[in-house]
């Protein structure tokens, strides 16, 4: 029976492992630009507080706001030891106009964005460098 040189070699099995490197890289590339794009082209708007999350990581606010195109929309704050708004009350959010599911309640981290793209092209250039390994070696 007759093996490709590929199989011989072993380089096969590592296929699915660069594929899987670029898929993530490509997943947490878009993760960072969604966060980005809020401190980029990010719109003020006033929502009101409608309930609280309990996580183990902390209470969350639950906003909901409108748009001036007459959607209205949800978005949750970030975890913090205290609610950081009563229900019922006024809270700010920042949402990207051309897609406002993308929310969020200030203060807006640019940190969280720059360190998903920097991870993402750190794995990004891993799963490269398997493939030129599996083509070349």
């Amino acid at each position: 029976m007759l093996q490709s040189p590929l199989a011989a070699s072993g380089t096969v099995a590592v296929l699915p492992h660069a594929l899987l490197l670029l898929g993530a890289a490509g997943a947490l590339g878009y993760l960072g630009w969604q966060s980005l794009v809020l401190r980029i082209r990010g719109v003020r708007a006033t929502g009101v507080c409608v309930k609280h999350t309990y996580r183990e990581r902390g209470i969350r606010v639950v906003v909901r706001f409108s748009t001036p195109a007459g959607g209205t929309h949800t978005c949750l704050g970030s975890p913090s030891p205290v609610a950081g708004a009563r229900i019922g009350a006024d809270v700010e959010v920042v949402y990207d106009p051309r897609k406002p599911d993308n929310a969020e309640v200030p203060p807006i981290s640019v940190g969280t964005g720059f360190s998903l793209l920097t991870i993402a092209s750190l794995v990004a250039v891993a799963g490269v460098w398997l493939l030129v390994w599996i083509a070349f070696f």
